[in-house]
């Protein structure tokens, strides 16, 4: 397996260069596998089999039945009593998943050859709230990949107290919970008077008139294609409403909805309380049941910085990019101020030495004031400011060696600059080149009004 293939740039007033290691982290649903726009929209594509994350879990069950948990303790095999005839090694380790709406933790099943089970086992995973998060509950299901590559999805119960789903099966492959119907973003903050763009995302079988025939572990298997902004007409979509007000009020935010998209404009005062619901209905038909999606939106007056980035130079490979951030204020002192990165998103495109390159790889920003942040210094000594953001890691697939195999690497961004002195707040802007390794690095942040 190839090193982690990390982005870094870091700019001051010394220009330093630096490399971290990259590690796998859990992301929202369906972002290590979302494919909403091009060509493999909605379509049937085989996926890489996952890599290991987690410590390998192993037990002897017998015909007592007994239950193996992973490493992290966020899923499960339960084997009931009488399942198994005499002694058995079972194991269970933590993968990367690589399905088309992931969701949650994934995990690998393996038993020896030959080995049946005289009645079914329960495999349970354990979501986190923001996991679950603008998602479509009554779509919540899990799936296997089958020897194709393809996921094969499997009607799974959805325990609403613990957070779990759960599906019964005789099979044992790779598992991960899998997200239908989701809106997103999920949850969001949103500035007084500033706009949010919302969609709804599929990532259901080939087309909704596959479903009512498609029968879990028969002939015509349950498959599921990759994420999309779906093309359904937009008589399956209706009622755009916040707080249950079809379009918003001006008390609320007001909403402009379109088939499976919408924008909100937030209001011009911070409501009470500050966080509202923004909704849609959506009606499949052709069998599939009808449901609500909903998206928490807190509406903040804070003082925002939103802005792009771009950068490109050498670590490890051939890299250049953008980012798109908002910066929102979570700390004013007398002599600093602080903001904590809420919303972004980086385009990498890479060429790793013997792969072919990747483009336009859509990496999410790490959020949070411990994860990225803005600081601007406001005493007469020190005019400057500095800002920094990182972004999640994206196991990213990518044709290497001779012959060519698929493996799964690893990609960041970690951008860090300090700018020359300013006098004024909403002068946040700049460029560095002839950084070390050739890189170079530009930035352009306004203050929202």
């Amino acid at each position: 397996m190839r090193a982690p293939l990390h982005l870094a740039l870091l700019v001051s007033a010394v220009s330093v260069f630096s490399c971290g290691s990259a590690t796998t982290s859990t992301t929202d649903a369906g972002s290590t596998a979302l494919v909403v726009d091009g060509p493999t929209a909605g379509t049937l594509v085989a996926s890489p089999v996952g890599t290991t994350d987690g410590d390998l879990v192993q037990g002897v069950l017998g015909p007592d039945g007994g239950t193996l948990t992973s490493d992290d303790g966020r899923a499960w095999l339960k084997v009931p009593p009488g399942a198994l005839g005499g002694s058995t090694t079972l194991t269970l380790q933590r993968v990367t998943s690589t399905a088309p709406g992931a969701i949650g933790p994934a995990v690998r099943l393996t038993k020896p050859d030959g080995v049946t089970f005289a009645a079914p086992v329960t495999i349970s995973f354990a979501l986190l709230p923001s996991e679950v998060s603008g998602v479509e509950l009554a779509s919540l299901g899990a799936g296997f990949q089958n020897a194709n590559g393809l996921w094969e999805k499997q009607p799974a119960t959805w325990d609403a107290a613990r957070r779990t789903v759960s599906v019964s099966t005789n099979h044992f492959s790779d598992w991960s919970a899998l997200a239908g119907r989701q809106i997103r973003p999920g949850a969001a903050s949103v500035q007084t008077k500033q706009t949010l763009q919302l969609q709804v995302e599929w990532c259901e079988e080939m087309t909704a008139d596959q479903r009512p025939t498609c029968k879990p572990g028969g002939s015509e298997p349950c498959l599921v294609a990759q994420c999309r902004r779906t093309s359904l007409s937009s008589s399956v979509f209706g009622n755009w409403a916040v707080n249950g007000v079809a379009g918003g009020s001006s008390q609320t935010g007001t909403l402009a909805g379109s088939g499976s998209s919408a924008v909100f404009t937030a209001p011009a005062m911070v409501p009470s309380p500050a966080q509202v619901s923004v909704s849609v209905r959506v009606d499949p038909g052709l069998g599939g049941s009808a449901s609500t999606l909903n998206s928490n939106i807190t509406i903040t007056d804070k003082a925002e910085y939103q802005g792009e980035v771009y950068f490109f130079g050498l670590q490890g490979g051939t890299y250049a990019g953008d980012g798109k951030l908002v910066f929102r204020e979570f700390e004013n002192l007398p002599d600093v101020s602080r903001y904590a990165v809420v919303s972004g998103t980086f385009y990498v495109s890479a060429k790793y030495p013997d792969c072919d390159p990747v483009e336009f790889v859509e990496i999410p920003a790490a959020v949070g004031p411990n994860e990225g942040q803005l600081v601007v210094w406001k005493t007469a000594s020190n005019l400057t400011h500095f800002w920094n953001a990182g972004s999640t890691v994206l196991e990213v697939p990518m044709q290497c060696g001779k012959p060519r195999m698929t493996l799964m690497v690893p990609i960041s961004v970690s951008l860090h600059v300090t700018t020359r002195p300013y006098t004024d707040v909403k002068d946040l802007f700049g460029k560095q080149r002839g950084l070390p390794l050739g890189g170079g690095v530009a930035w352009f942040f306004n203050r929202v009004e």
